[in-house]
């Protein structure tokens, strides 16, 4: 029998995954005034669910854990070494490092369950280091009262300009930055996989929309596709390994995100060297994300035969067919 079924009524409602509070929302409609309850009872369960996470996980708060960690230690640390008070746009970068520390946490699980070795507070030290760095860069940091200058005056975004860099990207995978080239490579990847094409060129749109959110002005680099064309590669490469799937899509974006938050991270220590980022961004973020994919929580799972995305689904739908056939003829 479940402990917790034997803990006293009020315990109930708040000790582990406080089943008498679950079971109580359970019964109350989204459209009554418990809306404002049941969200935060959401949100405080953690956003693993999203992600397949193991229940037991979810109920015991290690998948929310680090993102706690997240949000506690940048708001209180964020004002000593910027300089700067809380702003809209730093609880923003704070949002996105707690779901990214969710995937790490989820990625980093699935690397060192093998070895039966926990990943401790790794999560939200990767998590943190990457928004703080990103926070920086996009010109969140400010200087002590002794320090304080001249204020550069920033540069306003050109988005339609932020839309052509995120087809230049497609181009910056093979370094080549035209327009043509562009749609070139398009066209060629579409007659092999418009499935792939799809996911591909989003992955570009939402790096480079996220590249202005994560560095400062002048943009030129954004203007390029130098921005983007991880995300491109990043986004493609889950669509490209693994059974297609509408979560698998949303997992794809949110690595192209991430690599772009990682891109931003690095960058400045590769400049140092005079050095791009090449397409270490891509590796590093596609490797912990494939891993999450890959950890049997996913509707989706390992191709194991690669061939392209759409044949891909066909086989998956196949293999499900027969499974379920073998099973009403194997009861």
């Amino acid at each position: 029998m479940d402990v917790i079924a034997k803990l006293p009524a009020p315990l109930g409602w708040i000790v582990g995954h406080a089943p008498l509070s679950k079971n109580a929302l359970e019964k109350r409609s989204w459209l009554s005034p418990w809306i404002l309850v049941k969200t935060l009872d959401s949100i405080l369960r953690g956003i693993a669910q999203a992600f397949q996470e193991p229940v037991g996980a979810i109920a015991s708060g290690l998948t929310n854990y680090s993102a706690v960690l997240v949000g506690t230690v940048t708001a209180s640390l964020y004002p000593v070494f910027f300089h700067l008070p809380l702003t809209l746009p730093v609880w923003g970068f704070m949002l996105l490092a707690t779901v990214f520390s969710v995937c790490i946490g989820s990625a980093l699980g699935s690397i060192l369950s093998p070895f039966k070795l926990p990943y401790f507070t790794l999560p939200f030290n990767i998590a943190t280091s990457i928004a703080f760095i990103c926070m920086r860069a996009h010109g969140l940091a400010g200087l002590p009262e002794e320090a304080i200058g001249q204020v550069n005056v920033s540069e306003a975004v050109q988005w339609t300009e932020v839309l052509r860099g995120s087809l230049l990207s497609v181009g910056q995978v093979y370094a080549v930055e035209t327009v043509t080239g562009s749609c070139l490579i398009i066209a060629g990847l579409f007659l092999c996989s418009p499935l792939l094409t799809v996911i591909s060129v989003a992955g570009g749109f939402f790096a480079s929309c996220t590249a202005v959110l994560v560095s400062s002005a002048p943009y030129s680099m954004i203007y390029a596709g130098v921005w983007g064309y991880n995300g491109f590669l990043s986004a493609g490469c889950l669509f490209f390994f693994m059974v297609p799937s509408r979560r698998l899509f949303i997992l794809a974006v949110v690595n192209a995100i991430f690599t772009t938050f990682l891109q931003a991270a690095i960058a400045p220590v590769f400049a140092v060297s005079q050095l791009p980022v090449f397409t270490y961004p891509f590796c590093m973020s596609s490797l912990l994300f494939l891993a999450m994919a890959s950890n049997g929580g996913m509707d989706s799972k390992r191709v194991t035969s690669l061939t392209f995305p759409e044949q891909h689904f066909i086989f998956h739908l196949k293999e499900s067919n027969i499974e379920e056939i073998s099973k009403m003829d194997n009861p």
